[in-house]
């Protein structure tokens, strides 16, 4: 007969072997042998409580599809990626704490970080720089130590510089909804 797999061994036959292991002074190999089980599966259960613990604290309160119409909502477009969490929630009529909403986020991979700034481009922009990109991408370095760079600072006279957040999953931080937007410097002097 082959030995009992350990996903098999009831509460009761678990109690048990801590019987005969702990009362009664039998060895691992005789336990084994007696019951019918492996000599590491009779280890494992005489170092594991008999009764197993009980799960703390309350269970999570937001369900699976819950959690994916949240995301659903979060990243339909770019203004719904830069509202609050709490701001997706209250437009899907879904109540909970924050903490709880961002745990519903963090499950389903998604968290509020900074947006990557990158200057706004037009299609003829991006166009011109995926040539530039084509052209020069078979040069060698000693092709690209000839090119002389130059590199630049900036002092600002006015206006803020803010932060933008917005909600997505990592590999998602280059999508078009997720970037904001950086402009020329009109307000600021180049050093």
């Amino acid at each position: 007969m082959p030995p009992i797999k350990v996903s098999e061994i009831s509460y009761k036959k678990r109690c048990y072997v801590h019987a005969l292991r702990f009362r009664a002074g039998w060895t691992y190999q005789r336990i084994a042998e007696d019951q019918n089980i492996g000599l590491s599966t009779v280890h494992d259960i005489c170092h594991a409580p008999a009764t197993p613990k009980k799960q703390k604290g309350r269970p999570f309160s937001i369900d699976t599809p819950t959690r994916q119409r949240l995301v659903a909502t979060a990243t339909q477009s770019d203004a719904h990626r830069r509202m609050t969490l709490m701001e997706i929630a209250d437009l899907c009529g879904v109540q909970g704490h924050k903490k709880t909403i961002r745990k519903a986020f963090s499950l389903e991979g998604y968290s509020r970080r900074v947006a990557r700034k990158k200057p706004l481009l037009h299609q003829r922009q991006k166009g011109l720089r995926l040539a530039f990109a084509l052209q020069h991408q078979h040069w060698t370095r000693e092709d690209w130590r000839r090119v002389i760079w130059t590199d630049e600072c900036y002092v600002w006279l006015s206006g803020t510089r803010g932060r933008t957040w917005v909600t997505w999953r990592p590999g998602e931080e280059y999508k078009e909804d997720c970037i904001a937007p950086k402009f020329a410097k009109k307000d600021s002097i180049m050093i």
